[in-house]
């Protein structure tokens, strides 16, 4: 029998805890992939390599914090679809 949904996202969180508790440096383990999110944005942002590593600099931490404002109202949607859908 499979998972409901409920089932395979509190299975998922155990297995993320589970491998957290293991790490002795969390900001270590993370740093790859922030370095991977920032050339990305640096490469959508100047494709072609002519900004200076100021204006590029500032551009990414812009584009960045847009990024984290649509995960924020995402999340608040979903949270408010869960509520109605919970009342109903």
């Amino acid at each position: 029998m499979s998972e409901s949904p409920l089932e395979r996202s509190l299975h998922a969180q155990q297995a993320s805890l589970t491998n957290w508790s293991r790490v002795e440096d969390r900001a270590a383990a993370m740093q790859p992939l922030r370095d991977g999110f920032t050339r990305k944005l640096e490469r959508e942002i100047d494709p072609e390599g002519r900004l200076s590593s100021r204006e590029l600099e500032r551009r990414v931490e812009m584009a960045r914090k847009a990024h984290m404002a649509k995960m924020t109202r995402l999340a608040v949607k979903a949270r408010r679809e869960r509520a109605a859908a919970k009342k109903s």
